[in-house]
């Protein structure tokens, strides 16, 4: 019996630290609303200048400092394989003004303790699948210093600074993305933005954005599950169902729908760059880096550690009788 108790009492723990979270979220809600409406008021002004004097003006306003030439990059050690050793030594060559950093899994998780809140820690923790880590990490690391951040099977192929990077740029997006997946279309409208490769002033409110609604998402237990209609109309986990909750969770489609919302509230804080003029995705295969680690659209294991059940938003995706 006693047995029975002590089990109750760990379950109604997690519970009112659930009711506590989703408590927390209301209110953060309301003050980020009526902070929208002062930051809309100066926004409205800030459009009625031109590019440069508007740039000038967010610099000022959010007190900007230069991009510093710093790129941060990850892996799960500090033992790479080869193809990656002699990709990050052309990088270097062809950028020799940049410091490239590399970061393991334990100097991330450092990284968040030692600059982040408990909160934005414990949702950290939380992660169970790597890729979402390293998405959660990027997003600290330069809200927190600025830089850049590179995906360390990608390859620079011009020189950043002097050649794409301007003195008063506060942050470069890679234009918006064509989706090749239908199902992304039920988040986002005009295309996606890849996050494969980061350029971001320290502070910079998109970042400050997207961290704020990744660490609610994931303490809330709030994802969304996608699943597909079988054959006989009975609903089925969709058989891409890790990769499309990462999309959406932490992935370019989140990381797309912060920047629109930060762009209703406080206008457009980037330039727009074609990636593809400076940079590949991935030069040395996806054959060779699948070999090198499995991509987690592959993996089958949980996203997150959830000690609860966790709040399921479903997708419907494709249902025979609407067509959708």
């Amino acid at each position: 019996m006693w047995i029975l108790n002590i089990l109750y009492i760990y379950n109604m723990r997690d519970h009112i630290q659930y009711l506590h979270n989703i408590i927390e979220v209301h209110i953060r809600f309301v003050l980020f609303k009526i902070l929208s409406v002062f930051e809309d008021i100066m926004a409205s002004s800030l459009r009625k200048q031109s590019k440069n004097e508007y740039f000038n003006l967010c610099r000022k306003k959010y007190n900007f400092e230069k991009l510093p030439k710093v790129c941060y990059q990850t892996w799960k050690t500090y033992e790479l394989p080869q193809e990656i050793k002699s990709l990050r030594k052309r990088n270097k060559k062809i950028n020799p003004d940049i410091e490239f950093k590399l970061y393991n899994d334990k100097d991330m998780e450092d990284f968040i303790k030692n600059n982040f809140d408990q909160r934005v820690f414990n949702a950290y923790n939380k992660i169970n699948l790597g890729v979402v880590k390293a998405d959660f990490w990027r997003y600290c690391i330069l809200f927190i210093n600025g830089g850049i951040y590179l995906d360390i099977k990608s390859s620079l192929t011009n020189r950043l600074f002097g050649n794409i990077i301007k003195d008063d740029d506060i942050c470069i997006l890679n234009t918006r993305n064509r989706l090749q997946e239908a199902y992304r279309e039920h988040n986002i409208v005009n295309g996606s933005r890849e996050q494969w490769m980061l350029i971001f002033c320290k502070g910079h409110p998109y970042l400050k954005y997207m961290i704020d609604t990744l660490v609610t998402n994931i303490l809330c237990n709030n994802l969304c599950i996608p699943y597909d209609y079988g054959k006989k109309g009975v609903a089925v986990l969709s058989a891409t169902a890790n990769k499309e909750i990462v999309l959406r969770l932490s992935g370019p489609d989140a990381f797309s729908s912060a920047i629109d919302a930060c762009n209703t509230h406080r206008g457009i804080l980037h330039r727009d760059v074609a990636y593809k003029e400076f940079a590949l995705l991935c030069p040395i295969g996806r054959p060779m880096y699948n070999s090198i680690g499995e991509h987690y659209s592959a993996s089958s294991a949980p996203i997150l550690k959830s000690p609860i059940p966790r709040i399921i938003h479903v997708c419907d995706k494709t249902h025979p009788k609407t067509g959708s």
